[in-house]
């Protein structure tokens, strides 16, 4: 291992949102990140981030993905116990033009339709969501798709079945009509001839 490097246990934090309370401690802290980030030339802060915290003395804490979306094809795969996200954090919204207080940002936007952000939010139970409605990954809504559809073919196959029955009915009564159409006609003819 390098000199000056944490061990690997300590992993690298995504710097890009972060909550600090204001102390001392927190100051010299990111005083000192800032000044290894520029002393080492990195373009990416987060090594630096890293290195610096595990030499302080400061206590910390990883906030779930919820506080720091880095992309919204992630939501895609949010699991039921995750809430709405609350911080997006996403490269793609650098792209967009910048802030403007009288224009500002519309989340649906950056969403697509079948993640919009009401809809999020209508199924996050945190934010009082009156119903014990969840979002569905694709994985999850395929599944219920397959469901669905094999529950259709079930039914399809209890119609054919029961059409199948009905049929053979409907078969059996018609010969049964048909013997006594050319029975009756058969003694007509008979009855024509006279005796043998």
């Amino acid at each position: 291992m390098p000199e000056g490097e944490p061990p690997r246990c300590i992993s690298a934090l995504n710097s890009g949102v972060l909550a600090v309370r204001k102390s001392q401690a927190t100051d010299a802290f990111l005083r000192e990140w800032d000044r290894e980030v520029r002393e080492k030339g990195e373009r990416r802060d987060q090594a630096a981030m890293r290195r610096v915290l595990a030499r302080s003395r400061l206590r910390y804490s990883v906030l779930g993905p919820e506080y720091n979306l880095m992309k919204h094809v992630h939501l895609e795969n949010w699991g039921q116990r995750l809430g709405s996200p609350r911080i997006i954090h996403a490269p793609a919204l650098h792209e967009k033009p910048s802030a403007n207080p009288e224009a500002p940002f519309v989340l649906e936007e950056a969403l697509t339709p079948e993640l919009s952000s009401r809809k999020l939010v209508r199924h996050d139970r945190s934010l009082g969501a009156e119903h014990a409605g969840i979002l569905l990954t694709p994985r999850q809504k395929r599944e219920r798709q397959l469901k669905s559809l094999q529950k259709q073919v079930k039914d399809l196959k209890a119609d054919k079945k029961r059409l199948a029955a009905e049929l053979t009915t409907y078969r059996r009564s018609r010969s049964v009509r048909l013997l006594t159409r050319l029975n009756w006609r058969l003694r007509r003819n008979l009855d024509r001839q006279g005796p043998v």
